[in-house]
């Protein structure tokens, strides 16, 4: 046995031959023991060197036994041990439930660990003990495991080290609790940001919905939610003990990480860096200006306070009496500009009396009688020459050339005409009176998933719409909603392409993010140019390739852009989003997105429902 099956190592250790043990290789311990006594194993068969032989055993057994300890043998009736159980249990919180890692630990069957899925420790090792993870549930087979698991144990128990074992009834400790919240917060947990939460849960082998679902209040509110398994679904005393025990794993773990450091208390300038200091004034013979271009410090700081020698020089320069804050001396120069700015301009002012608000003159008046009278009061032609709805001058009732010019003067015919459009558009995107009238018509239907085609019947109604306006961008943009700006840079070959654009959100496009996007495109071109720097003599660059991996739970990206497009055409309005995406809208006040993408991105996560994100995702395919 302590040759563990090496011939050679067998051969010295008994005195044995190394040819005839490699020739006639004995099946067990037993087998081999039967073998040496016989004399099977030894190049000289007589009864003289057997003799010999079992002396020499019979010696090595009497040594062996006086090491041993009585010990008192049980039975296997079939029933695994509680102190056997317990033991694996403990294995199962070391590897954090890990199957994998449990299978390689205990040579057993990852495939039938994952079949059987144990919800605990204990479970787990009364499954592992009574055979259900090697694929033989007999009797002889739960010993034989037993054995050998004990005998590994046995092993590694010899090289740990005693510890002192705390209960967890008293809870994390404060040093815990402190580690947990430092990491929310310098990973900007509070910003709930989808990606910053993703890395934070990722980190801490906890659910990203359930965090989303319901957000800690701080930091701390974080690391106790934790401890007490609200983000892992488990909140019994024995999931928190887990959790607790792979919190203190992994700190542990990053404390081994650190080095060692000595602080050191300032204790003022020293000799050297003086006389250091005092050689470069010495240098540049005292010159402020080219002292302060080498020090990267402004002259004026210098000239403001100036040094009487080198030697004072060098003391004012180290103890920091010519460091400026920059924004509060820009701050300092603006304010004395503008009182100088000021101080000129009053001299040009003329003292005035000041007149309270005493509604239109006459002349105003009279200008804007005329345009009744003009058009003879004939609403449409008022409409025509103020170039607004003919509906807008109609609902104002104008009684007479006074009536008009009074309101007219008050603004009661500004028109806001992208105003009127996107209303517009928003009726006919949810349906308006006429959706509550035809509620009653409804039929069931069966919803399909999107398959990246469009509907023929969809691409027809817009080519249609751009066949009547397709000359003029401006009321194509103002009717569905479409920048300008895309259009005139991306124009449709004809009507198909178009509908086939608008239907797949091509258009769906953010301004103020697409000037971002290209300010940041030339800012990494510049990035990568400088970071790559020269080349070495084979060519290669200073940087090397590196695969990114993406995160399988994260919605796609397509998904992120339909949403986020039909919150920018509802202009971020949750009452709207609410109703056509079909969500909460008080958990929608409760956790505010940044901006679409933050939104769809929490959308899709199922923050804003009871759904999970799989079941959202399919009802909004």
């Amino acid at each position: 046995v302590e040759a563990k099956g090496d011939m050679d190592a067998l051969a010295k250790k008994t005195g044995q031959s190394a040819r005839l043990l490699k020739e006639c290789k004995p099946m067990s311990a037993e087998d081999f023991a039967q073998q040496a006594l016989m004399g099977s194993y030894i190049e000289e068969k007589n009864e003289t060197a057997k003799a010999a032989m079992r002396m020499m055993l019979a010696r090595e057994v009497e040594n062996a036994l006086s090491g041993l300890k009585r010990t008192q043998t049980k039975d296997l009736n079939g029933e695994v041990f509680q102190e056997d159980i317990s033991l694996f249990a403990k294995t199962w919180a070391q590897y954090d439930g890990n199957f994998d890692k449990l299978a390689l630990h205990f040579g057993a069957s990852v495939t039938l660990i994952k079949q059987h899925s144990p919800q605990d420790g204990r479970e787990f090792a009364k499954q592992l003990l009574e055979g259900y993870y090697t694929g033989d549930t007999s009797d002889l087979a739960r010993k034989k495991l037993r054995d050998r698991l004990q005998s590994d144990l046995q092993a590694k128990a010899a090289a740990l080290k005693h510890v002192t074992t705390k209960d967890f009834s008293s809870g994390p400790s404060r040093e815990d609790i402190e580690a947990v919240a430092a990491f929310w917060e310098k990973h900007n947990g509070d910003s709930f940001m989808a990606g910053d939460i993703a890395n934070i849960a990722k980190a801490f082998d906890i659910n990203q919905e359930l965090v989303m679902k319901n957000p800690p209040k701080d930091g701390k509110d974080f690391a106790q939610k934790v401890f007490e398994g609200v983000y892992t679904g488990d909140t019994t005393k024995q999931g928190q003990a887990q959790v607790l025990a792979g919190m203190q794993t992994k700190l542990q773990r990053q404390m081994t990480n650190l080095k060692r450091t000595i602080t050191r208390t300032y204790t003022g300038v020293s000799e050297d860096d003086v006389r250091a200091v005092q050689a470069i004034y010495a240098r540049h013979s005292g010159d402020l200006e080219k002292l302060a271009s080498l020090a990267k410090l402004p002259v004026e700081a210098m000239k403001r306070n100036p040094p009487k020698d080198a030697k004072d020089f060098a003391h004012k320069m180290l103890s920091g009496a010519y460091l400026v804050d920059s924004t509060e001396d820009a701050k300092k120069n603006f304010r004395s500009q503008l009182h100088h700015d000021l101080q000129v301009q009053s001299r040009h002012l003329r003292k005035t009396s000041t007149r309270g608000p005493q509604g239109p003159s006459i002349e105003e008046l009279n200008v804007a009688r005329q345009v009744y009278i003009r058009n003879s009061g004939d609403e449409r032609k008022i409409a025509q020459e103020l170039k607004v709805p003919l509906a807008h001058v109609r609902n104002q009732n104008i009684k007479n050339a006074d009536d008009f010019a009074g309101k007219f003067l008050a603004g009661a015919f500004e028109y806001d005409k992208i105003g009127e459009a996107k209303h517009k558009m928003r009726i006919e995107l949810l349906g308006g009176m006429k959706l509550e009238k035809q509620k009653t018509q409804l039929r069931q239907t069966k919803t399909k998933e999107f398959d990246g085609e469009v509907n023929p019947r969809d691409v027809e109604e817009i080519c249609k719409l751009y066949d009547a306006n397709k000359t003029d961008f401006l009321k194509l943009s103002m009717t569905l909603g479409i920048p300008l700006a895309i259009l005139q840079e991306r124009p449709p070959v004809d009507g198909n392409d178009f509908a086939k654009n608008y239907l797949l959100g091509h258009y769906d496009i953010d301004m103020q993010q697409r000037a971002k996007d290209q300010f940041r495109g030339t800012l990494q071109k510049t990035l990568t140019s400088f970071l790559q720097g020269p080349s070495d003599k084979q060519g290669d660059s200073a940087l090397k390739r590196t695969e990114t991996k993406t995160h399988d739970g994260k919605p796609k990206e397509n998904e992120i852009a339909l949403v986020a497009a039909q919150y920018d055409k509802f202009e971020g309005d949750y009452h709207m989003l609410a109703n056509v995406f079909g969500v909460n809208e008080e958990l929608m006040h409760k956790t505010q997105p940044s901006d679409a993408h933050d939104f769809a991105e929490k959308l899709l996560l199922g923050v804003y429902s009871d759904e999970s994100s799989e079941a959202i995702r399919r009802r909004l395919q």
